[in-house]
C-alpha cells in the first residue's frame, strides 16, 4: 500500500510540473504543441528566455519555410509530369521532363527572372 501511495505521489508532482512548464508559456503557443491543451512541442527548449515578438517572428518563419517547400515539390511534379509552358516559352524548345535537367536547359535569364520574382514577393510580404 505504501508503494501506491508513493506512486500517486510522483505522478502528482509530475503532472503539477507540466503544468507549471504551460504556465511559463506565452499566451500565443498555448495548444500548438499536439492533441492535448497543454501540449507544447519545443525539444530545442527555443521558447525559454526569449520574447513572445521573437517566438512569433520564428513561428511565422516556420510557416512560410514551409509553405514554399510545399510549393517547391508541387513544381518539382509540374516538371515531372511534363506541364511546363513557360520554360518551353523561355528556352524556346522542349524542355526535358526531368526537373534536373529542365533547370540546366533553362537560360541564365529565365533563371533570373524566377529569382527576381521570388525576391520581389519575399518584399512585398515582409515590407508592404
Amino acid at each position: 500500500a505504501g508503494g501506491a501511495v508513493a506512486l500517486a505521489g510522483s505522478r502528482r508532482s509530475r503532472r503539477a510540473a507540466k503544468q507549471v512548464a504551460v504556465l511559463a508559456l506565452p499566451k500565443s503557443l498555448e495548444g500548438t504543441g499536439g492533441p492535448f491543451p497543454d501540449s507544447v512541442w519545443d525539444p530545442a527548449g527555443l521558447v525559454k528566455n526569449n520574447s513572445e515578438e521573437q517566438i512569433l517572428q520564428w513561428r511565422s518563419a516556420e510557416l512560410k519555410h514551409g509553405r514554399v517547400a510545399m510549393l517547391a515539390v508541387a513544381g518539382w511534379f509540374h516538371v515531372a509530369a511534363g506541364l511546363h509552358p513557360i520554360g518551353d516559352g523561355a528556352a524556346r524548345t522542349r524542355l526535358s521532363d526531368d526537373p534536373i535537367i529542365a533547370l540546366q536547359q533553362l537560360p541564365a535569364a529565365g533563371l533570373m527572372q524566377v529569382f527576381f520574382t521570388l525576391m520581389l514577393l519575399e518584399w512585398m510580404f515582409t515590407f508592404v
